[in-house]
């Protein structure tokens, strides 16, 4: 009788022996470290030519992306570390520092790159009367791919509603927010 009493004990390991081995652990996905860096261009400066017409312009910027790389280079990244480039805040202003924006109805930011199709990154659908500055809504886009390339471009383009008899010349400043994975 001594062996059924003993029943119970040897039903209790068997089955915390079957729960145990039942049990998977929960796979828990590996962390990937991250960096974020802000990269400025405080003073790009471009011209809104002098004519009689109305409409679209497009302009190119001066731009050199190559400036991410060197940033990313100067604190240790690569490229390959690359995650993400967004752009945080976008500003245009007269660097005159007169006169308003009543002759501009839109402007838009763009990114491009060759094999890439321009890419609207931040914008301003109507320009209020009296603007002597224009901050644009920026939609937080991810353009890293247009990055790799030594040919990537940010271009402006805009809606003038009224002639413009004189050049118009601006600044625009940008910032982007730059995120690459670390190895630690």
């Amino acid at each position: 009788m001594k062996t059924l009493k003993h029943i119970p004990q040897i039903i209790g390991i068997t089955l915390c022996a079957f729960a145990l081995t039942a049990c998977e652990k929960e796979k828990f996905p590996e962390l990937e470290l991250q960096a974020e860096l802000d990269m400025a261009y405080e003073d790009i400066l471009f011209t809104v030519p002098a004519s009689e017409f109305t409409g679209a312009v497009e302009l190119e910027l001066e731009f050199d992306p190559q400036e991410v790389e060197d940033l990313l280079l100067s604190n240790g990244y690569q490229m390959d570390d690359l995650k993400e480039v967004r752009l945080t805040s976008a500003k245009v202003d007269q660097v005159n520092g007169t006169g308003t924006f009543d002759a501009i109805g839109m402007v838009q930011l763009r990114m491009a790159a060759a094999g890439y199709l321009d890419q609207l990154i931040a914008h301003v659908q109507d320009v209020a009367p009296g603007s002597t500055s224009i901050e644009l809504n920026v939609g937080g886009e991810n353009v890293m791919e247009m990055f790799r390339y030594d040919n990537a471009q940010l271009k402006v383009v805009g809606q003038v509603t009224e002639p413009l008899e004189q050049d118009l010349p601006l600044r625009a400043a940008v910032t982007f927010k730059i995120v690459v994975k670390t190895g630690a």
